[in-house]
């Protein structure tokens, strides 16, 4: 078949059809005649490829007969007014396979356009040119040989193939094998890809709009210009890698969905990576992503943003699994709006997570950011974690058992309305590490530090200062914690309020302000626990209102080693500054 054009592949349909309903003996009614009828003298001898093509026109798995055009062989010599490729593959052999994009200009002057295959690479054998009519398999046989012919689902991919789709609706089954898939079309909607189990890869040119992937088990890999962007109504792609070490790459992954559309991808078990501009972010209404990467260890890198910028009831579903897991990105859940959630959760292991900007930063109405990391030593850094919320909004960060390490500029700080800023570390010796700790937030915003049992520190220029009207909450549990800051408590008004509680064990506090330039009704209480105590400050409640309250407790059988150096700072207590040590 292969060099066939479109009007011998006609006449040899046509004659494939006719002779298929003699040999059938079938009446007009469908119903089995006696005999069968005899066929004149001189006949013709099809094969078992041309039956089958006359099979898949009757049962409509081929729409015409430009699905079924073989590729047209083309001199070395003709033409071509500009090429662009659309993808590439090689064979086991070495021989490269090259899809272009062509436009090309004919003898009475029109111009076409389609896509052409180039085959080279193999030393000894000449540059292969071939016209695409349609869907095309290139494979070798056992010898080696070459194969290039119209792919059909009827067509044998038992081995390792190459599979190029032209057409805006890919409908590959490749089975099983190492197996490629190129879809040449710019955007490729209603797909539905197989690949079965082996090393395969899906290459697209363009944009895999919705439909269904699988690949099956085996190292698989999908890239593509975008993937599931811009889904509305119920449109949805369901992509599922399987088990291996499985790979993404895309610009945008799952952005811009709307309505109730929905985007499921898993990767199985395994080592599997990501990497994309965008993943799950500027969605709206309804919509959906969820994302399983398995247990292994995962990778995922976005340049831009992460699961941030959605509206309305949009959610994004991140999971790594359990495995060593590593996140790379600029933004993680920010400036999400109405009731909005991201829910991002690494598992256990060692997981990092290095954010360039924020991570819950700057969200508005009820939008909710939950991240997890799981169990193990774990390590989140960011720009900004659960800066500048407002509204109801509320950011979540739990880094679980292990010794944690988390840092940021700003940290639970500058909320507004009656967000709330939540983060703990759980048991492990953890360490936080920041600028400003639960500071200047307003309204009745609310900030939660805790750092659970263990010996914990926490490092920060300004600890729960600059507060109006709100409440912080900083608690250490039980272990042998380090506070060190240079403002705890100061410069804070109205109803605002900063607890601070080290749990038991031998905890050391150092400040060079406690509870300075308090204004209204602004509390600072400051537990030390049970246990050797060390408290060493500068200044005490300077500059505070007779109606503000520092209370400092440290419950420590050895008084010299709590210690409030500066004699102004004794001197200018006022009426309700109340400090026990």
């Amino acid at each position: 078949m292969t060099g066939i054009t479109p009007a011998e592949l006609d006449a040899l349909y046509t004659a494939a059809v006719q002779q298929h309903a003699e040999a059938s003996a079938l009446s007009p009614a469908g119903v089995l005649q006696d005999e069968p009828t005899t066929p004149d003298e001189d006949t013709i001898a099809f094969s078992e490829e041309a039956q089958s093509l006359a099979d898949a026109y009757e049962s409509g798995t081929v729409e015409n007969s430009a699905a079924v055009s073989g590729p047209v062989a083309v001199d070395a010599d003709r033409q071509f007014g500009s090429l662009e490729s659309v993808g590439e593959a090689s064979t086991k052999s070495g021989r490269r396979i090259t899809v272009n994009a062509y436009t090309a200009l004919e003898e009475n002057g029109s111009e076409t356009s389609g896509y052409m295959m180039v085959v080279s690479g193999l030393e000894g054998e000449e540059e292969q040119r071939y016209l695409l009519n349609g869907d095309t398999i290139a494979n070798e046989d056992e010898n080696g040989n070459l194969q290039v012919r119209a792919y059909t689902q009827t067509s044998d991919t038992s081995g390792d193939d190459i599979i190029i789709a032209v057409g805006s609706k890919a409908n590959v089954n490749s089975g099983a094998g190492d197996d490629t898939v190129i879809i040449a079309a710019q955007t490729a909607a209603e797909v539905n890809i197989d690949t079965g189990d082996g090393d395969d890869q899906i290459k697209a040119a363009g944009e895999l709009h919705s439909g269904t992937i699988t690949t099956g088990g085996g190292d698989d890999a999908i890239s593509a210009k975008r993937i599931a962007t811009q889904l509305s109504g119920g449109q949805a792609l369901d992509i599922d890698t399987g088990d291996g070490d499985d790979a993404i790459d895309a610009e945008w992954v799952a952005t811009g969905g709307a309505g109730d559309s929905q985007v499921n991808i898993s990767t199985g078990n395994g080592n599997d990576r990501i990497n994309a501009e965008l993943f799950g972010s500027d969605n709206d209404g309804d919509s959906k992503v969820n994302l399983s990467m398995g247990s292994g260890d995962d990778t995922i890198t976005t340049s831009w943003k992460m699961g941030s910028s959605n509206y309305g009831n949009a959610q994004v579903d991140i999971s790594t699994g359990d495995g060593d897991d590593n996140v790379a990105s600029y933004d993680i859940g920010t400036h999400n709006y109405g009731r909005s959630q991201v829910n991002f959760s690494t598992g256990s292991g060692d997981d990092k997570i290095a954010n360039s900007t924020g991570i819950g930063a700057s969200n508005y109405g009820n939008a909710q950011i939950n991240v997890s990391t799981g169990d193990g030593d774990d390590k989140v850094s960011s720009g900004w974690i659960g800066l500048e919320n407002y509204g109801k909004a509320q950011v979540n960060v739990s880094t679980g058992s292990g010794d944690d390490k988390v840092s940021s500029t700003w940290m639970g700080s500058f909320n507004y309305g009656s967000s709330q800023s939540n983060i703990s570390t759980g048991g492990g010796d953890d360490r936080v590490t920041s600028y400003g700790v639960a500071s200047g937030n307003y309204g009745r915003s609310r900030s939660n530090v805790e750092t659970g049992d263990g010996d914990d520190t926490i490092s920060a220029d300004a600890l729960g200062s600059f507060l109006a009207g709100n409440a912080k909450v900083v608690s250490m549990g039980d272990g042998n914690d380090l506070v060190r800051t240079q403002l705890l408590g100061a410069a804070s008004h109205d109803d605002s309020q900063l607890d601070v509680d080290m749990g038991d064990g031998d905890d050391s506090l150092y400040a060079d302000a406690v509870g300075v330039f308090l204004e209204g009704r602004a509390q600072v209480n400051v537990s030390g626990g049970a246990g050797d105590n060390v408290i060493a400050v500068e200044s005490v409640a300077v500059g505070s209102s007779d109606t503000s309250q520092l209370h400092i407790q440290t419950w420590t059988p050895h008084r010299e080693s709590a210690t409030a150096s500066g004699a102004s700072a004794l001197a200018n207590k006022e009426g309700g500054v109340d400090i026990e040590i």
